[in-house]
């Protein structure tokens, strides 16, 4: 199956840039003053892993610089934070303005609620784009008492729904430019248009930091920033781990498409978390950041000698994948019962929470995965995300 992170996701995207302001210095009204400072090592304004985003500071304040696309497809847009109440201090014409904390979001991005959930803000959603694609529970019990709303997505988005909520944000994913025309008037209304771009990162640690854009959304940059250095310092404490060993298991990843398998190329950080839990993956060579399109015939070779295969689709036993195509029944995972797939926790409506939470803990999914390469070193872990099919 092809990677997630790469469905329908192949056009120009847009980069943001936010700050949450202090009260106004003296002199701060002159446009000469307009200035960008560069956010320390080690304050709430470090960015450590992301490629995505930045954190900076325009006076006194906190600024968000997100980035997307690639080469000359690379385009922009700033948004200035400003505490709520607070006048904004100078700054540049193409810079929106958003008042923060955030009162009420409309998100078409799961993973917006997982890292909300976290930091305790799910009480600002008001809307998402479809219920399948909900794991949390607490979100849930809001769209039957009528409290959250299902605003649809992509070019089926309900745009009349959105503009009566009256929200501050929504938080798209997906591409600008992709059938939203009528985000121009959601803006004319008051509401903020931002694209989520984590899932563009190449590195798991910075996809995580986006819990930092969410944080800084809802005034709590400084606690967001804590979470994530507690998460990178579990990430490098198990990779560490991992490293001491010579074992190095093969595996290979993922389920064909119509026709066509689509492993993750060997930039990806689905790749690179192989890697760091210690498995061998006999693409980790090829270069891209997305996924590989493999024919079935190229892949099999590899299979029948590998000793894992992970993240199969919608599998959650053995008969049922090896009932997609007969020859699975002699890869060697199969053989083994080492076949292990990410839909572990799955509720009551087919939505997976490794979709919504787990890109905030990749340090729970790289100890899930090193627990499954390298059991003896991981004696007392139980898998969280992942589970074994049988």
């Amino acid at each position: 199956m092809m990677d997630r992170l790469v469905f329908g996701r192949i056009a120009v995207v847009l980069f943001l840039a936010l700050a949450a302001c202090s009260p106004k210095k003296k002199n701060e009204g002159k446009t000469e003053d307009i200035k960008t400072e560069t956010a320390t090592a080690g304050d709430s304004l470090s960015v450590r892993y992301a490629k995505r985003f930045e954190l900076g500071a325009h006076k006194g304040c906190v600024r968000l610089t997100i980035t997307a696309g690639d080469g000359q497809d690379v385009v922009s847009k700033s948004y200035l934070l400003v505490n709520r109440g607070e006048k904004a201090p100078v700054h540049p014409a193409d810079w929106t303005l958003v008042n923060v904390p955030v009162r009420s979001v409309v998100t078409q991005s799961s993973e917006y609620i997982g890292g909300a959930n976290i930091l305790g803000d799910v009480g600002r959603i008001k809307g998402v784009s479809l219920p399948k694609y909900v794991y949390s529970e607490a979100i849930h019990k809001k769209i039957e008492a009528g409290e959250v709303l299902a605003v649809g997505e992509g070019t089926s988005t309900d745009m009349e729904k959105i503009l009566a909520m009256k929200s501050d944000l929504l938080w798209v994913s997906g591409m600008p430019g992709s059938g939203n025309s009528s985000f121009g008037v959601l803006e004319q209304s008051g509401t903020v248009i931002m694209y989520g771009m984590n899932w563009m990162e190449t590195d798991a640690l910075g996809s995580a930091e986006w819990i930092k854009v969410i944080g800084a959304l809802n005034g709590k940059l400084a606690e967001a920033s804590k979470y994530f250095d507690k998460v990178s310092e579990k990430y490098a404490e198990v990779k560490r781990k991992v490293s001491q060993s010579d074992k190095k298991p093969v595996t290979i990843a993922g389920l064909p498409f119509k026709g066509t398998w689509y492993m993750p190329a060997g930039q990806s950080f689905r790749a690179k978390m192989f890697a760091d839990a210690g498995f061998s993956y006999p693409w980790a060579s090829k270069p891209g950041t997305g996924s590989l399109p493999l024919d079935i015939e190229t892949v099999f070779p590899k299979a029948l000698t590998a000793t894992y295969w992970l993240n199969v689709g919608s599998m959650t036993d053995l008969k049922t994948l090896k009932g997609l195509d007969s020859r699975y029944a002699e890869f060697g995972p199969v053989t083994l019962g080492n076949v292990y797939n990410n839909n572990a926790r799955t509720n009551r409506v087919g939505a997976n929470d490794f979709w919504e939470s787990g890109t905030f803990r990749p340090d729970v999914v790289l100890e899930d995965l090193a627990t499954i390469s390298h059991p003896d070193l991981f004696p007392a872990h139980k898998l969280y995300y992942y589970r074994k099919l049988k």
